[in-house]
């Protein structure tokens, strides 16, 4: 009989699955009668601070909603999809960092809703997080060349299909601001995965 000693980081978590998208999708849903007292509006973040979150999470109409809830909801079957835990937390942290971002380098941005510059940075940061997969590098590398290609892109376009769809402007800024802070998101888990700061457990095996 010989022990073979195993060292891990962290116990064992559950992944996300379709069923994670359909309940932030019930969640953006029951929020939008409440829009307007929820949206990003600048001249009530001051007395109002919800709507640093809660400003993507409305939208413009119910169309804008349904593609959103739709590009969240094919996620797991896009990418290699991280740990329940680690989704919801990106989900609220890129709220957060792309609502500071806009206030602090966009003043002349008033207001804004909607949840797509959150799930450009919802993308890259699952993309870089599964990059050590080796079977899955093409694929990822892949689908990072065609986001990056579709944020160099969409600007310049005089109508993109989305804005066709939705009736409303895009606004692409957000976008951007969100490929990057998931891109920060993504290269950070990606250390900490390397460099653990949780306590490590030892178990023991039997063979």
């Amino acid at each position: 009989m010989q022990s073979d000693w195993r060292i891990t980081t962290r116990a064992p978590q559950s992944r996300v699955t379709p069923v994670d998208a359909l309940l932030w999708t019930v969640m953006m849903a029951c929020a939008q009668p409440w829009a307007h007292h929820l949206m990003y509006w600048r001249g009530q973040l001051g007395h109002e601070p919800w709507r640093w979150l809660t400003g993507h999470w409305v939208h413009a109409n119910g169309m804008h909603l349904i593609l959103n809830a739709l590009a969240l909801g094919l996620l797991p079957f896009i990418l290699p999809v991280p740990s329940r835990r680690q989704w919801w937390a990106w989900l609220l942290l890129l709220s957060i960092m792309i609502s500071a971002s806009l206030f602090f380098f966009n003043p002349v941005l008033q207001q804004y809703v909607g949840l797509s510059g959150v799930l450009h940075g919802l993308y890259v940061a699952t993309a870089i997080a599964a990059w050590p997969q080796r079977s899955e590098r093409c694929w990822i590398g892949g689908v990072l060349c065609t986001l990056l290609l579709k944020l160099l892109i969409e600007p310049h376009l005089p109508h993109t299909p989305t804005e066709k769809l939705i009736g409303v402007s895009v606004f692409f800024v957000a976008h951007q601001v969100g490929a990057f802070w998931g891109g920060v998101l993504g290269v950070l888990t990606l250390y900490c995965n390397k460099h653990p700061f949780f306590a490590i457990r030892v178990s023991k095996t039997h063979l």
